[in-house]
């Protein structure tokens, strides 16, 4: 039997003789194309599903907190202030696990013990924050810098410097980079290495600051060259 010319494969015979090729592949395996769609329709109503179960999580997560975002910042400052926000961004971790918003309370709390002189919980808040969250590079920079300012409180400065390194490679702007070498700079002048002290401080100066701490560090690097 001589084959088929394109043509011939265009031709309505051809189209219908495909038609029935499929029909009845479809009557001898009904169950089976039945299932098939089955399942990929209960997997797409299972994204859907997730999909507005984690909007709805998130936003009851986000609303717990800004209620302790606002408890602090609209009440008397103080430790009795600081700790009912504590609390409550304790509450949403717990609640809410996982969430954008818990990740954040815990970095929030980092802060607040930390204001509070409570360095050992400040340190495990922070922590926690950096191995829940690996999105925001600004706040894992901060967190970072939060960790050394809690080591360097404690006396701890391998560990202070340590933390500041970590900070670099996820700082956003000019601003924070330039804090962060220049608690660097600290750190080495704290362990007398001059030279190592005048080096951080130079990087700090060719970042973009604000007045008050390029001043600072202006002085600080006449200081070291004196």
């Amino acid at each position: 039997m001589a084959d088929m010319n394109p043509k011939e494969l265009k031709s309505p015979g051809a189209f219908q003789s495909k038609i029935e090729i499929i029909t009845d592949y479809f009557e001898k395996n009904k169950k089976r194309v039945y299932i098939g769609l089955g399942v990929f329709f209960a997997v797409i109503l299972m994204f859907i599903g997730w999909y507005i179960y984690r909007m709805d999580y998130e936003k009851n997560a986000q609303k717990l907190y800004a209620g302790a975002f606002s408890v602090y910042h609209l009440s008397p400052p103080g430790p009795e202030t600081s700790m009912r926000a504590i609390k409550m961004y304790g509450e949403l971790e717990k609640k809410f696990p996982g969430s954008s918003a818990a990740s954040n309370a815990l970095f929030s709390m980092g802060n607040l013990y930390y204001g509070l002189n409570d360095l050992d919980r400040s340190i495990l808040a922070y922590k926690d924050f950096l191995n829940a969250s690996g999105i925001r590079k600004d706040l894992r920079s901060m967190a970072y810098n939060g960790l050394g300012y809690c080591y360097e409180a404690k006396g701890d400065l391998d560990k202070a410097l340590e933390s500041y390194e970590k900070s670099i490679p996820n700082a956003m702007g000019g601003a924070v980079l330039s804090a962060t070498y220049s608690n660097m700079a600290g750190i080495y002048l704290e362990k007398k290495d001059k030279k190592k002290a005048l080096e951080y401080y130079k990087k700090a100066h060719e970042q973009k600051n604000d007045p008050v701490l390029d001043s600072m560090i202006k002085r600080k690097i006449s200081e070291l060259e004196a």
